[in-house]
């Protein structure tokens, strides 16, 4: 993990980004030059992280979604396929990934670019689609590989 990761370009969807690892993860991104969608159920805090994410002069749209409801999840992804899909989606809710699996691999602009979801403090999404990168991270941000690995082998 010790090498820079360039998302200059990228675009990337950050779940819960009001408070707290969401809105650190959503400030890292766009110092290192992605665009940042900032979802949040709290609108007024999904604002805030988008505010802070602008100060490094990328772009940043603020979403309030709450991911526990399914028409929430198909206009945020809605909202994301109008922005043009997305590079990365960073969330702790793996039920969120299928809705955005189609934005996420469908990035115009993008030819052969491996869509990438990063699930963070919980359990993969059981059913991810062959060309999408998955990689899971324990609550203190640590890669839990064998998680990962287990994802992608059905094992």
């Amino acid at each position: 993990m010790g090498e820079s990761l360039d998302l200059r370009w990228r675009t990337v969807l950050v779940t819960d980004s009001g408070a707290g690892l969401g809105r650190e993860v959503a400030v890292r991104a766009a110092r290192r030059g992605a665009a940042v969608v900032a979802v949040d159920r709290d609108a007024a805090a999904a604002e805030a992280t988008a505010v802070v994410v602008r100060r490094s002069r990328v772009p940043a749209w603020a979403v309030q979604a709450d991911l526990d409801h399914p028409d929430d999840l198909l206009l945020l992804a809605g909202r994301l396929r109008d922005l043009g899909g997305a590079d990365l989606l960073v969330t702790a809710s793996p039920a969120a990934v299928p809705a955005f699996v189609d934005a996420l691999s469908h990035r115009r602009g993008r030819p052969g670019l491996v869509p990438t979801v990063v699930v963070v403090g919980s359990e993969p999404p059981p059913d991810l689609p062959d060309g999408v990168r998955l990689t899971c991270l324990d609550p203190a941000g640590r890669s839990v590989d064998d998680l990962a690995r287990a994802a992608l082998t059905g094992g």
